[in-house]
Formats: structure tokens, sequence, C-alpha cells
């Protein structure tokens, strides 16, 4: 079949340079949310990291009821370029080289609930409900500044929501010069108990400005003063040990493995939400998780 290619290149640095988008004939209609969505579907199905720059080329009809479009990468690095169709609807996108795609929000749910198993299975700290109808899978830095708002935000939430469960994961950004070690000292406290280690995340959020990597061994002894029900002794061994590396390790992967390069992030029932933004999107984002897991709304998907 003989079709007529026309391009609309659908980057924006591209149109600042050039002044202008170049398009003969032909209307750039996929709207930028749908663009997002097929950038988003196709880095996770051939496992690109968002550093390759994608960006989508349409290229006019195809099949009834499908546009052509082009996915490319615009980063040195990176040579990828492939060709799909998607539905009117923006629901399914196909390959056109023969292996077909589940729906765009179908995957999107799929992969959520597959991400909230993964992230849910694992021995970490946790905070709220036994048995959760929501669950919130935070990668934090004791450091981060957006990070203990966001805790301080969580925190407040699950007293008040009872069907709430936050789950704590490390993941100290190597800029920040004692969070590393603060993280060290969460793992060997959450060793002893739970309860240590909440106790212990508030105690360093709450003090975060006055922390420095040359006074944190000091405010530590401080915290084990205070603290009840607390064994110096195993403390001071587990970190000698090399298990709360293992331990930081293991969070450190599991983030990687879900696209985490930033904190705070959060994975609310798998849905991977990208910093802290402000206070009422958060709340907003976990007032519809909570209608969801009510059944008044639909599944999830990745938002950023």
């Amino acid at each position: 079949m003989v079709r007529t290619v026309l391009r609309c290149l659908l980057v924006a640095t591209t149109i600042a340079a050039m002044g202008t988008a170049q398009h003969v004939g032909f209307k750039c209609h996929i709207l930028s949310e749908e663009r997002n969505r097929i950038i988003h579907l196709v880095e996770r199905r051939f496992a690109l990291p968002e550093s390759a720059g994608l960006s989508v080329i349409e290229e006019g009809e195809g099949l009834p009821g499908f546009d052509i479009v082009t996915v490319v990468s615009t980063r040195p690095g990176y040579p990828f370029e492939k060709q799909f169709v998607i539905s009117k609807d923006g629901r399914y996108v196909l390959d056109l080289i023969g292996s077909v795609s589940v729906g765009a929000e179908e995957a999107e749910v799929r992969e959520a609930r597959e991400i909230a198993e993964r992230l849910s299975k694992d021995d970490s700290p946790r905070l709220g409900a036994i048995v959760p109808k929501t669950i919130v899978v935070a990668y934090l830095d004791f450091q981060c500044g957006f990070c203990r708002d966001a805790a301080a935000l969580l925190r407040g939430r699950v007293a008040t929501d009872k069907g709430l469960q936050l789950v704590f994961k490390h993941h100290p950004l190597p800029s920040h010069d004692w969070s590393r070690t603060a993280a060290r000292y969460g793992v060997c406290l959450y060793a002893q108990s739970n309860e240590l280690f909440w106790n212990f995340s508030q105690f360093v959020f709450d003090n975060q400005a006055s922390i420095s990597a040359v006074n944190l061994p000091q405010k530590m002894e401080d915290f084990l003063d205070h603290s009840n029900r607390v064994d110096k002794h195993s403390f001071w061994g587990c970190l000698e040990s090399g298990k709360p590396e293992i331990a930081l390790l293991r969070d450190e992967n599991s983030g990687y493995r879900f696209g985490v390069k930033a904190t705070p992030t959060f994975f609310i029932d798998g849905e991977r939400i990208v910093g802290m933004g402000r206070e009422e999107e958060l709340l907003r984002l976990l007032d519809e998780h909570e209608r969801r897991s009510n059944g008044q709304v639909g599944g999830p998907g990745l938002r950023e």
C-alpha cells in the first residue's frame, strides 16, 4: 500500500531551534498526554532510560482507526527508532514488526500491580495498616529536604487513614555527605525493631538542619541514650558487619529496577510518583487511590 509519510517532529528543543514546527498538510493531533503515554510504554518495553530522550514523530494515518507514529531517541548513544500504530483513542499501541503490545492502559495497570506486589514482599520498615488497602512505598534520603517534608505528610496521613501502609526504602544520594551513614544506622536499628527505625527516622528528619557528617555519630549516641529497648552492643556490632550495606544495595537496586532516579520517589499501589511537588497534589493522589481501593475509579497508571 502506498501511503504518504507526513512528519511532524514533536520535540520542544527542535521546535525552538527551528523557530516553528515543520509539517506539510498535516495537523498534529496526538495530545501531549498521549505522547507521554507512548514514550513511557516504549521506555518500559525496551528498557530505555529517560535519558534516551525519546520523542514521537507522527507519520499519518495507517489502518482504519489507527495512526502511525515513530518513536526516536534524540540523544547520542541511544540509536533507537521504531514504528508503531496507535489507536485513535490512544488505548492500544501495536508494534509494526508484528509483535502486539497490550493496550496502553492495560499495560500500565498490569505493571503497577506487578511493581506493587514485588515491592510489598520484601522485609522493609512499615508503618500503618497491617492489612492495607493502599500501600505507599517511599524511596527516601535522610539528608533530602523534600524527603523530610514528604515523610511528615505521609506519617500524618497514616495516622488518619486506617487503610494506608507506608513502606520505607533507602535511597541515599551520592551528593549527600552523611545520608548513607544515617541509612546504615537505620538498617541496624530496624534489625532490632520496626518501632526503633521509625523513631530514628523521625529524629533524623526533625533534626536534619542541625546534622552534619561531623556530628552525626554524636547525634546517634544521643538518640541511643534516650531510646528504650535498644541493645547498643548489637547495634554497633551490626554497623561493623556487612549487613547494612547489603540492605542498602537491595533497596537501591530495586529502586533502579523500577526507575528511581531522584528522591523522593513514591509508588502508590505501584504507581510511580517522582518528587514531592505540592502537598495538595500528593494528598490528591492518595485520595484518588483510596477511592480506587473502594472500587470508585479505575486502575492506576504511571505518573511523572
